[in-house]
């Protein structure tokens, strides 16, 4: 796992990466893209939210794990503020007037890291003042710490612990691979607890540069305290989508071990993954190990 402990390091990082909030933001725009196939659980589950412009007034929470410098709001603020402006376009085609949304998205971000919290507060200065949003229908806070490799309700996640029965949308990119060996050794015990305490109809996305660990996220979905409804993936695996069960009994129409559902496209890729998986750990059986990044302009 990278140090983030160096305020510089830190802000080198969110000019650097800031393109990573653009995976987000597509991730919500591509419901739109008939080149595109979701689950049907995926569109359901958002249809009803600000994200993609609905305007019923309900307040809709989203909460980012790992997530400084808070990438993950503007990924959010920025589908909202386009399905929103969309909306009531087409309210004024059908009325005559423009009308004003209602929509109420909230985001909170979390992260191992505390020294996050400036530059959360920064992005989303800087986010609504581009966005012309000064309403408070787009917000977003620092959370506070989390840390991914430990129990949900260990005194370093008490923030997140808080957060169980009101987020709608839980978001965690970029976080799981570099924390694999830890996650292995405390049997994924902060997800498995996340899943089993989010509230009914809760979405989440895991995103990451490679799909070696689905089929271990996979695993633990068969946990029957899960209640894990369906599962998919998205851009080739390299984003798992995830929703919770509406109701607190999984239906007799899953299977007798609990899986959640599962495409048939879905479940060739996760046999995939498994088989890459199998293949990595023989490279790392054999010896073989990552090499140092090269510095450009360097000498050997």
């Amino acid at each position: 796992m990278p140090c983030f402990a160096n305020a510089g390091a830190r802000s080198g990082y969110a000019v650097e990466f800031f393109c990573r909030a653009k995976n987000l933001a597509d991730l919500f725009a591509d419901t739109f893209n008939s080149h595109y196939e979701f689950p049907e659980y995926w569109l359901e589950g958002l249809r009803g939210s600000p994200i993609l412009g609905s305007s019923d007034g309900g307040a809709y929470s989203v909460v980012s794990l790992g997530g400084g410098p808070g990438f993950d709001y503007v990924s959010s603020a920025v589908a909202t503020s386009f399905c929103s402006y969309m909306e009531s376009l087409r309210d004024q085609e059908e009325t005559g007037s423009l009308s004003s949304s209602s929509l109420k998205l909230h985001a909170t971000i979390l992260d191992y890291e505390e020294g996050w919290g400036d530059l959360v507060h920064a992005m989303v200065h800087s986010t609504q003042t581009i966005l012309e949003r000064s309403t408070p229908s787009l917000s977003c806070d620092w959370g506070g710490k989390c840390d991914i490799t430990q129990s949900i309700f260990h005194p370093s996640n008490a923030a997140c612990s808080l957060l169980l029965d009101s987020t709608n949308l839980w978001v965690c990119q970029y976080c799981v691979a570099e924390n694999a060996q830890k996650l292995q050794e405390s049997n994924f015990i902060f997800f498995r607890e996340l899943f089993q305490h989010a509230q009914p109809g809760t979405l989440f996305v895991l995103s990451e540069v490679h799909p070696r660990l689905w089929p271990e996220f996979y695993e633990l979905l068969q946990d029957e305290n899960c209640n894990m409804e369906e599962v998919g993936f998205n851009k080739r695996g390299r984003q798992m989508l995830l929703r919770k069960s509406s109701c607190d009994v999984i239906t007799t129409s899953q299977s007798t071990k609990n899986s959640p559902a599962l495409s048939e496209k879905d479940r060739k890729l996760l046999e995939k993954f498994i088989e890459l998986r199998k293949f990595h750990e023989r490279k790392i059986d054999a010896g073989w190990q990552r090499q140092e990044p090269k510095i450009r302009g360097a000498k050997d």
